[in-house]
């Protein structure tokens, strides 16, 4: 299980279709969380891991919301196997109650699978050193097309997208970083792909990268969609 960790502010959960009101809450207020990782999955069900205040309050609003894990189901609603995000900062009651209560952020949230009884979290390097140091991440896929670097790939190309941050961190007047054009070599399981930057991703952290269909598929099945994975610069 991947355990990613974001911050919101200003969620609204509603008991009537909430689970597609809150990913339309996040994807038009924060920015998509990733289309590869939620595109094609539903959504199980909300849970606040912090105590006190159950997610399908009626009408509830929330504002600096904290240790709300959505699990995100990888074939139907019924499925077992969940994956989580853990949003953190604070949680407090702003409505449809009289009194308003905070929570501070003081617990740890691991992810769990309840098809099995093993409990992992993953820990991300944050280095944006292209000296060859080796990173841990989450390997995503995306739809390759045209990109920041100013090139055309197709899903055919082994390319990947690096995290928004780290690309703008060497772009030019241009908007075109120097880490275009570099290579990457990414590792799970024994299995190795060397990709080509051509654009950014602004749902990734900087120890993230988003692969085109064929690069991805060197390492893991495309049905798998999300990965945990390591990584150097060339």
């Amino acid at each position: 299980m991947i355990l990613m960790r974001h911050k919101y502010q200003d969620i609204t959960i509603r008991k009537s279709q909430y689970a597609s009101t809150f990913i339309h809450n996040i994807f038009c207020n924060f920015n998509h969380i990733g289309s590869s990782t939620f595109g094609k999955r539903g959504f199980a069900k909300f849970n606040l891991t912090a105590p006190l205040i159950p997610p399908h309050f009626q009408n509830s609003s929330y504002s600096n919301a904290s240790s709300i894990v959505l699990f995100s189901n990888t074939s139907s609603l019924d499925s077992t196997e969940t994956k989580s995000i853990t949003l953190t900062t604070t949680i407090e009651q702003s409505s449809s109650a009289s009194d308003t209560t905070e929570i501070p952020t003081t617990t740890e949230v691991s992810t769990t699978s309840s098809a099995s009884s093993d409990t992992t979290s993953s820990t991300s390097s944050t280095s944006t050193s292209a000296s060859g140091a080796v990173q841990t991440g989450r390997g995503t896929w995306y739809e390759v097309g045209n990109d920041n670097c100013g090139t055309s790939s197709t899903n055919e190309d082994l390319v990947c997208a690096i995290a928004q941050t780290l690309y703008d961190s060497n772009a030019n007047s241009d908007s075109v970083s120097e880490y275009c054009g570099k290579t990457i070599t990414a590792t799970y399981q024994n299995k190795n792909v060397v990709v080509k930057v051509v654009d950014s991703c602004e749902s990734c952290s900087e120890s993230d990268l988003d692969f085109s269909p064929a690069a991805f598929k060197e390492l893991a099945s495309l049905d798998t969609g999300e990965i945990e994975i390591e990584w150097s610069w060339n």
